[in-house]
């Protein structure tokens, strides 16, 4: 079974996510798993069956449900959740309670499922983005579920875009709560406040949950509304045939995974929506829309009025085009609203090297999907991914210790195995060495030195566990994972750590195979100010500064919060005429070393199709320069990376930008107004006319708006401002001089 949330969402056919009830009350099967060894040996069942994910729930969220306490909901699913993880199976625990998402999420469950979307409790949001585990948001109007009677909370107009327009509220305070969008996944909510036709009608439109960008979940197993498909009355667990049909349409219309009480017929289901796709797919594109992974169905880039989060998928490894995804032209073509751009252009269709291509036909339900310029494809780079650092692993360690609550115990010492998982820090997952190329010729970046004080001596790991196991007693083995943990990561060079100690010698009556703790511990980083330049010059250019500020504003470990206005200059340093630039500085708080940003900010480029050729004199044009200009109380020298920025004080184009978005900052020291006294005129004009707009956290002082709406996110010019290619092209002094 996996081991990383995030792989769970990796590219591939649905997946079934296998309900496991441990309640006295749900609607299906109330009662049966109580106990929780039934429990166990159930969900380790439905994992041998094929469920991708087993769903731990503790409290019944069925119409006219009891609500159960706390401590009730922690007593029944904390302890399958950790039996079933320490089994290796993947486990999402299913609950609205902030404690009991920590605590399940400590016991090892990679998904916090919430059925109120956060509503319930908001402070689960903030506990689950303090976590590695990944969130279901779904759509909810709150407990009263009174369908039936007509409750207020089950009535819409276009019920298709009004949970669309809902969830997408909820995902953007997932995302102000500090949970990256690769880390959520959406859930429509059938039959939460909605009546049978709402929940055909949603299914209907299933497509067009994929605007939103995220793997969709899809909840309809057994429930009230599928009794329609039969010509007479139908317990719940009669209608697992209606729900394996819906499994399969919905397989059809790329979910990400189906929330199921059975497997089997619905892993059939499955395979019968791929092998009915296969034909269509090989003849061309009858089928383009159906039967394929999600996430070939969702857009990587999704701006719309009514979900002011920004996008967060910027694909490192393949240029834009080249994934199929919608584009659309120079920004000249916007005006104050989003191009509506919805469908990739046709396959095939050539575009001039260098010029955006464009797509027309409208988005779903009337949200427009807006996406840079594409570019001509660079060759892929493949870097280490920041939110998968390199691990070291050992299992099965023996040493024998003297730990426990009793007096035997504390006497005789008795077999212990421990196993550690590390992960290394992200500066030395990233190497450092020379750029190697793989046999097809793609750049795999810099390599990992072959050299051991490029990483952790997992000897001094084993040496270190050992020792301190059998150094002294502890009446608990938590105690002594914990103090594993701590004295791991005080070795350095890692970011997190996770000990395991089993107790196979356990003193218990009953037949057991294993007695286990698992402690998970992370370093923490000091937050510091971090300044970055953007420039284009080449296709639609404010179009990439935005693509870039977007890019960055979403990495997971980067707070955007401030980002100047955009400034006109010439090309420094070439010969040969090119194209003027546009320029703009953007300030951020951020946790990450420097040599992980500087790979974000190539990795972007990258995204952009920027190609960087060293036989080319000079700086050459780029459709998006990102460089890493400073980082607070960080000096470096390196090959790879100098910071500060070592011309960032001979540019204006730099340094004005960087004024207004931050007036306090220095360089090097020294304030940035007295830099620019000491620069020669340098041409640059400040361009009033454009834009670039990013959804920056609130700051204290900041008054709500008056109309209580969220900026959108949006790529072009302010509303009636001229185009950038109509600007002049005569530039002022390098003025607003301090």
């Amino acid at each position: 079974m996996t081991s990383r949330p995030c792989e769970l969402t990796a590219p591939g056919p649905t997946r079934v996510m296998a309900v496991l009830n441990v309640t006295a009350d749900s609607f299906s099967d109330g009662g049966a798993w109580l106990d929780p060894g039934l429990a166990v040996a159930h969900g380790l069942e439905l994992a041998r069956q094929g469920a991708a994910i087993v769903d731990v729930g503790g409290e019944s969220t069925r119409p006219g449900a009891e609500r159960v306490a706390a401590a009730a909901e922690l007593e029944r699913t904390v302890p399958v959740v950790a039996a079933l993880a320490t089994a290796g199976v993947a486990v999402s625990v299913d609950t609205t309670r902030t404690a009991v998402a920590k605590a399940a999420v400590e016991a090892g469950a990679l998904i916090v499922n919430d059925v109120s979307g956060g509503l319930a409790e908001p402070d689960i949001l903030a506990a689950v983005a303090d976590s590695p585990a990944l969130y279901v948001v779904s759509h909810w109007r709150g407990w009263l579920a009174a369908v039936e009677e007509g409750g207020p909370e089950a009535v819409y107009g276009d019920v298709t875009a009004e949970v669309l327009s809902e969830l997408a509220d909820r995902i953007a305070a997932a995302q102000a709560a500090g949970l990256p969008r690769c880390r959520l996944i959406a859930d429509p909510g059938l039959g939460f406040a909605k009546s049978a036709q709402h929940n055909w009608e949603l299914l209907r439109q299933a497509d067009s949950f994929t605007a939103l960008g995220l793997p969709v979940l899809w909840g309809a197993s057994r429930k009230r509304f599928l009794a329609q498909a039969y010509a007479r009355p139908t317990r719940p667990v009669e209608r697992d045939a209606a729900t394996a049909a819906l499994t399969a349409y919905l397989a059809a219309c790329g979910a990400w995974a189906v929330r199921t009480h059975t497997v089997s017929e619905h892993l059939a289901a499955i395979a019968v929506a791929s092998e009915l796709a296969a034909p269509a797919a090989g003849r061309g594109q009858a089928s383009a829309s159906r039967s394929r992974p999600w996430s070939e169905t969702a857009p990587a880039i999704a701006v719309s009025p009514v979900a002011a989060a920004p996008p967060a998928v910027f694909p490192a490894a393949a240029p834009l085009a080249a994934a199929g995804l919608p584009v659309v032209s120079d920004p000249s073509a916007v005006s104050g609203t989003p191009a509506v751009s919805g469908t990739p252009a046709a396959p095939g269709t050539p575009a001039a090297p260098g010029s955006p291509a464009v797509s027309g036909t409208p988005a779903a339900s009337g949200s427009p999907a807006v996406s840079p310029p594409a570019a001509e494809a660079p060759s892929p780079v493949i870097r280490p991914e920041p939110d998968f650092p390199d691990r070291i692993v050992l299992s099965g360690l023996q040493t024998w210790g003297c730990h426990g609550v009793f007096e035997a115990e504390k006497t005789t010492p008795q077999l212990f195995l421990i196993d550690i998982r590390a992960d290394l820090e992200p500066a030395l997952s990233a190497g450092g060495g020379e750029s190697v190329a793989a046999g097809g010729g793609d750049r795999l970046g810099p390599a990992r030195p072959d050299d051991l004080a490029a990483t952790v001596d997992y000897g001094q790991i084993s040496r270190l566990a050992t020792e301190l196991a059998a150094s002294r007693s502890y009446d608990l083995i938590e105690t002594l994972a914990d103090r594993l943990a701590a004295a791991i990561l005080a070795l350095g060079g890692l970011a997190a750590v996770e000990v395991t100690v089993h107790k196979p010698q356990a003193p218990l009556p009953e037949p057991f195979a294993d007695v286990a703790v698992v402690v998970r511990r992370r370093r923490g980083r000091p937050r510091r100010r971090v300044v970055i330049s953007a420039g284009s010059n080449l296709g639609g250019r404010l179009a990439w500064l935005q693509f870039g500020v977007a890019a960055l504003a979403t990495t997971p470990g980067v707070a955007v919060t401030a980002v100047s206005g955009v400034y006109e200059s010439a090309p420094v340093g070439v010969g040969q005429r090119q194209p003027d630039y546009l320029n703009l500085v953007l300030i951020a708080e951020s946790d990450l070393p420097a040599g992980v940003l500087l790979d974000r900010c190539l990795a972007v480029e990258s995204a952009a199709g920027r190609r960087r050729d060293p036989s080319l004199p000079g700086p050459a044009s780029r459709t998006l320069d990102l460089d890493l200009v400073a980082v607070d109380g960080e000096r470096s020298a390196s090959g790879r990376l100098c910071l500060p920025h070592p011309r960032a004080g001979q540019r204006a184009f730099v340094l004005v930008p960087w004024l207004e978005a931050d007036p306090d900052g220095q360089l090097d020291g020294r304030p940035l107004a007295a830099w620019l006294a000491d620069l020669p005129s340098q041409p640059l004009r400040r361009r009033d006319d454009l834009a670039v707009e990013v959804a920056l956290p609130p700051s204290d002082e900041a008054a709500p708006a008056a109309s209580g709406e969220r900026p959108a996110l949006f790529i072009g010019p302010p509303r009636s401002a001229p185009s950038d290619e109509a600007a002049p092209a005569a530039f002022g002094e390098a003025g607003r001089r301090a």
